[in-house]
Formats: C-alpha cells, sequence, structure tokens
C-alpha cells in the first residue's frame, strides 16, 4: 500500500511539473507574440499613418489576424486556459488601445446628432440646419488623401469646456442646430458650390462631445489644460478645429466664410494632405484650411495650443491671436514643413513636408479669388420702432441673436474673473 502511494505521489508530482513546463513554454510564447504586436505598432504604424483611414483599416485586419493566431495557439494547449485569458486580454488591450488612439469607432454623426428631432421649432430669424451627407468614393480607394467633407461650428455661451462626463447643457428655449439665416446661408452656399461634399454642422452637443470624449491618449493634459479655458466660444474652437480634422480630417471653415468664384471641388489636388489659403500675414488660413485624419500638423497645432494656454501669465487676457488662433497653427506648419530663413514655405506653391506629407498653400493675393467673408456686409433690418436701418451683418446677429464677437467676450470676462495664470489656477483647483 505504501509503494502504490508513493508511486500514485511521485505520479502526480510529475503531471504537475509537465503541466508547469507546459505553462512557461506558452508563456514564453505568448510573450513572444506580444513583443511582435509592439513591433507592428512601432514599426508599421509611422509608416502608414500619412495615408489616413484606408491604412488604419488595413493595420487593424492585420492585428486583428495576430490575436487570432494568438488565440488559435492558445487553444492547442489543454493545461494553459490561465495563461490563455491572459493573452487574449493582454492582447485586445493593446488592440483596443491603438484604436482608441488611431481610428475611433464614433462617426461624424455621433457627435453631430443632425438626424434627430429638434427640441423646439426654429422661429425667425433662425432657421434649422441639416448635415449633408455624400459618399466619398475616391477616399474610401486611396485616391485621395484628404476626405470630401466640411466642417463648420458654432457655439453659444451655453457651452462651458468641462472635464465632466456628466455635464448637462442648461435648456434653451431655442435648438442648437437653428441657426439665424445668416449664418445658415454659408453652409447653403458651401452646399451648393461643393455637391459632391459632405457638410456636418457641429453645435454645442457637438464640439462638447468631442472635447471631453475620454479616448484622447494622443493629448494626455488636454482635460487639465481646459480648465484655463475662460473664453467659452472663440478659443474652444480654435481648439476644437484642430481635434475634428486630427479625427476625421477634412475641411474647417469658419460660419462667416463664403465660397469665391474660384472655389470648386477640384480645387484642392488629390495627392496633398494639407490645405490652406493665406491671411495678411502670410500665416495658414486658420479660418478654412484642411488636413488628412491624423495629420503631424493638427496634432503638432494641438500640443502649441496647448502648450501656449498652460504658459498664459493671465487667462482673462488671452492674445487669442498668438494663443490658440493662427499663430499657433503658424508654428505647427513651419515645424512639419521645415520653416527657415532660407526656405519660404509660405508662399503660394506646393511644399513637402514631414511623414511624406504634401502641402498646397495658396497665397494671399489670390485669397479673394477663393472664398469671402460676409461679416462686415451691409444688409437692411428692421428694427423694432426705428424702421429699417443699415447696419453689418456683425451688428444684425448681435441684434438678432446677442452674439458678441470675442474681442467683447474677453470684455466681459475681465470684469467677472480675477487676473491668474493658467499655473495658478489649475493649483488652486486642485486645492479646493
Amino acid at each position: 500500500m505504501v509503494k502504490k502511494s508513493n508511486s500514485h505521489q511521485y505520479q502526480k508530482q510529475q503531471q504537475k511539473q509537465q503541466q508547469k513546463q507546459q505553462q512557461h513554454r506558452f508563456s514564453q510564447a505568448a510573450q513572444q507574440q506580444r513583443i511582435l504586436v509592439g513591433l507592428i505598432l512601432f514599426c508599421v504604424v509611422p509608416l502608414l499613418l500619412h495615408n489616413g483611414t484606408d491604412s488604419t483599416r488595413r493595420l487593424q485586419k492585420l492585428m486583428q489576424l495576430q490575436l487570432q493566431w494568438m488565440n488559435n495557439n492558445s487553444a492547442t494547449s489543454a493545461n494553459s486556459s490561465t495563461s490563455s485569458t491572459s493573452t487574449s486580454s493582454d492582447t485586445a488591450t493593446l488592440l483596443s488601445s491603438h484604436n482608441a488612439a488611431r481610428s475611433r469607432s464614433i462617426s461624424i454623426l455621433d457627435y453631430t446628432r443632425s438626424h434627430r428631432p429638434l427640441v423646439a421649432p426654429c422661429e425667425h430669424p433662425f432657421v434649422e440646419v441639416r448635415d449633408r451627407i455624400v459618399p466619398d468614393d475616391d477616399y474610401l480607394r486611396g485616391v485621395r488623401r484628404i476626405p470630401r467633407q466640411l466642417h463648420i461650428a458654432w457655439i453659444t455661451a451655453v457651452s462651458t469646456p468641462t472635464t465632466s462626463s456628466k455635464k448637462v447643457h442648461k435648456e434653451t428655449t431655442r435648438d442648437f442646430r437653428c441657426l439665424h439665416y445668416q449664418q445658415a446661408k454659408a453652409i447653403d452656399m458651401w452646399k451648393e458650390r461643393l455637391p459632391n461634399y459632405s457638410v456636418y454642422f457641429h453645435d454645442n452637443y457637438a464640439v462638447d462631445a468631442l472635447m471631453e470624449q475620454s479616448n484622447w491618449p494622443e493629448f494626455p493634459q488636454l482635460s487639465l489644460v481646459l480648465k484655463c479655458f475662460q473664453m467659452k466660444s472663440a478659443m474652444l474652437i480654435d481648439l476644437w478645429r484642430q481635434l475634428v480634422l486630427y479625427q476625421f480630417g477634412g475641411f474647417y471653415s469658419d460660419m462667416d466664410v463664403m465660397p469665391g468664384p474660384n472655389y470648386t471641388s477640384d480645387t484642392v489636388p488629390p495627392n496633398v494632405d494639407f490645405f490652406s489659403l493665406s491671411d495678411g500675414a502670410k500665416r495658414p488660413s486658420q479660418w478654412h484650411f484642411g488636413m488628412s485624419p491624423h495629420h503631424p500638423v493638427a496634432y503638432y497645432s494641438v500640443l502649441e495650443i496647448l502648450k501656449r494656454v498652460l504658459d498664459l501669465p493671465d487667462i482673462t487676457k488671452p492674445n487669442l491671436v498668438f494663443t490658440t488662433g493662427p499663430d499657433a497653427l503658424k508654428h505647427a506648419y513651419g515645424k512639419c514643413f521645415s520653416w527657415s530663413k532660407d526656405h519660404d514655405i509660405f508662399a503660394d506653391g506646393v511644399y513637402h513636408g514631414c511623414y511624406n506629407t504634401t502641402a498646397r498653400k495658396i497665397g494671399h493675393e489670390h485669397y479673394d479669388e477663393y472664398v469671402y467673408q460676409t461679416i462686415n456686409d451691409m444688409v437692411e433690418v428692421n428694427v423694432p420702432g426705428q424702421g429699417m436701418r443699415n447696419m453689418t451683418v456683425r451688428q444684425q446677429l448681435k441684434h438678432d441673436a446677442g452674439q458678441k464677437h470675442w474681442t467683447e467676450q474677453q470684455n466681459d470676462i475681465r470684469l467677472t474673473v480675477s487676473a491668474i495664470s493658467c499655473w495658478d489656477h489649475l493649483y488652486q483647483l486642485e486645492q479646493q
């Protein structure tokens, strides 16, 4: 009996030893596979980024196949269920992290919610604005680098930057998708001029949803620095326009920018992944420009904006042009396309830059051939008690909707917020 007992115990010990060796071999194989996936991420991804969504899809498929192969390997090991679960979990986490950073599954329509019913009917002088969706076969087939889609945004002071995902908008008597007819006119003109482009209007909800989404691993400091954004519209949209183009690609246009006589669907060549006109200082036109998704200029622009806001000596007196505005875009563009005294990248021309990118920049001398701004156009408005009066579109928007220019908003902030640097503001918030 003793011999049988010892023999049985010896067999059990041998089985345990074999199981440990088998698990160890599988663990080594799993580690090798994780390294392989890491090499795919760090070696293949940089080569594909400039090609946009198609390359991302190919990379996703490659990683999914890798995940499937690893899971098949794990199934062949009968006694390694724990190790198999760990390996699958690690790889799925890695794939999930990559997808969050490179190809978020949420669509533009999930943000704009253009399909939803209005909260309340639009009343004069406001009109309803809906997105127009047009299939972009050329971009999906890789013929074009910049997708044919135009992003236009307008937010009211009701919307405020916050890091809370539970923020609830204050109810207003007007739906955010009800725009003043003067503003809606610009969107209609773009739809008419670019019949094969999708045109998206982003309201308060859409802008906030993009800013507050949790999956911004590329910009981990975003939610922190947003606390120093005291101007709830202009500063926020300066940053948002870079983020929306970084995530989805396409073109951004200010609400008061309309297409000029020479702007057509063929204005932007298919082989460029950055496009802009030029402002009076020869900077890229921040009020109308376009990029492919995940473009380095958009990435650099976001970092440049966050750095400049963080360094503000007084958050109540930001110089928007040099903090979040066109100067930040200028430096991001210059970084990518090798700005130097001997290399003028701001004149009219085509330029080749970082990560195999190509830019088409139209000089300021041709500016009015492609776009024009309507904010200072004269219009006739019926003012109660005063009859018909001549005023600018900007004055009409203020009269009809209470809309203020960012310079006026800045003055209001200085009356309600004490002067303080961004660094000190953030520190004081942490102490509360």
